[in-house]
């Protein structure tokens, strides 16, 4: 087979290929781009089900190798 066909042949597949890729990635970005409900921890809902709209406990962890008065400086 004579090399301009080869070239040619592979020339297409390369562009079906990558028009092919293109398509595909359009489609799962729209795909995932879709609103979905977000899944929050079962101790966010109150007793109804509803998300509780008050302040949460938090704790901030503390390094032992530093002295308590360098936190309050």
């Amino acid at each position: 087979m004579q090399t301009s066909v080869i070239l040619f042949f592979s020339s297409i597949a390369m562009i079906l290929f990558l028009a092919i890729g293109i398509m595909v990635g359009w489609f799962a970005n729209m795909y995932r781009s879709q609103p979905h409900k977000l899944a929050y921890h079962p101790e966010f809902y109150n007793a109804d089900g509803k998300l509780m709209d008050e302040e949460l406990l938090t704790v901030r962890f503390v390094h032992e190798e530093l002295d308590e008065d360098e936190y309050y400086d």
